[in-house]
Formats: structure tokens, sequence, C-alpha cells
């Protein structure tokens, strides 16, 4: 077990290290998107990269549960998301998906990238005031390429992740123009998530987290 103080806690809650692995120091405490909207985030080293519970994420949002699937999809990266299971302060087991700060920006965009730029934006300051310097090649804090040299979704004009994409998609250009030619360049296009990951099931699952968050919202 991983002794975890939450912020504000009188005593110390206890959870496992993710995913079971080694034990770890680990620290939960808890962010505000806006003052009515906790996030709680959990790391699991000191100085170590912040996690986002999923479904605080979804609620800052303003959007149902049932959207938080989306980390479930072939398209959400393995390293932007973890596993915590443990026990609360009221002695009872939990278990929770946290995610990355990158893992933030690829939900949003699964879900609704335009309004869920803000929040993806929000979490990445949290994590980089928290982590000014960590190592810029590490996938769970900043935006890499992925899945064979692919580029990751083309960020929203207020994500936050839009000049950090724009400079790995020019670094991703000169080296497959140097290595490969143009013609591998104009097929690495056609690899860009943001052209390709819609299918039909993708847009029956938008259509059923749209009509959900839109009663979410009618009741709130």
């Amino acid at each position: 077990m991983i002794r975890v103080r939450l912020q504000g806690a009188s005593s110390p809650i206890e959870i496992p290290k993710l995913n079971n692995l080694n034990t770890t120091p680990a620290t939960l405490t808890t962010l505000f998107f806006r003052e009515d909207k906790p996030v709680r985030t959990v790391t699991f080293e000191p100085g170590g990269v912040p996690y986002f519970f999923l479904d605080d994420i979804c609620e800052a949002a303003g959007w149902h549960a049932f959207s938080s699937g989306r980390v479930d999809s072939n398209y959400f990266p393995s390293f932007g998301k973890r596993t915590a299971e443990g026990v609360g302060e009221d002695g009872a087991p939990f278990a929770a998906t946290v995610l990355s700060p990158t893992g933030v920006f690829y939900f949003t965009d699964l879900v609704d990238p335009g309004k869920g730029q803000r929040v993806a934006a929000w979490a990445k300051r949290e994590a980089r005031a928290l982590c000014p310097d960590h190592p810029k090649n590490d996938p769970a804090m900043f935006l890499t390429l992925v899945w064979n040299d692919r580029l990751p979704p083309r960020p929203y004009k207020f994500s936050g992740y839009r000049s950090e994409w724009c400079a790995l998609k020019d670094a991703h250009t000169r080296a497959v123009i140097t290595g490969r030619g143009i013609e591998a360049l104009r097929c690495g296009d056609e690899n860009d998530w943001a052209t390709r990951w819609k299918t039909e099931e993708d847009a029956a699952w938008d259509k059923v987290i749209a009509t959900l968050s839109a009663a979410k919202a009618g009741v709130n």
C-alpha cells in the first residue's frame, strides 16, 4: 500500500501503486478549474507528473459521465491514462481512471475538442507549473509523435497546445523530407489523426454523448 495524504485531510489515505506496480510515495491534492469545479490530482513520486481524475474532468467540462468511455477508444494513447485503486477516508475501496496532462488533451479532443479545449489548457498550465523542469520527451506531459510517427490531433486555438503541435509538425516535416522524401511526407500527412479518426461507430458514440450532456446541462 502507498501512504497518500489528501490535501486538507487529517490522516493519510492508503492506495496501492497505479497498476499494482512498485510502491513509491504518492500524493493526492485538489485543484480548481473554476471555483465550483474541483479536480482531484495524484502524483506518484516527488515532482512527478500530476494525473487528473477522469470523473472530475468530465464534471469540469460539463459532460455526462458516459463520455468517460472515450478513454477506451483505440485512438486513446496508453500513456494518457492509468488506474488508481485503493481505500478512501471512509474506509471504502475505490478504483479511478486518472489522466496525464496530455491524456486530458486527447480525451477532450475525442469527446468535444471545441468545448473541452479550455479544460485541456488548464490541465496543461497546472501540470507545467508543478513540473517546470520535466523532461520534454515524456509523452505524458508533452505532445510527441504517436503510432508509427503520426502527428497527434491538431489542437484547437485555446487548447494551449497549438504552438507545441506546430513545432512538432515542423520538426517531423524536416525529418521526413531529409530521411524519406516528399512522397513519404505526403503519405504521412494522410495519417494525421485529424483527418482519419472519425468512424461511423465514433459518430454514433458522439451523438449519444451529446444527447446525455445536453440533458445534464438542462438539469443543472
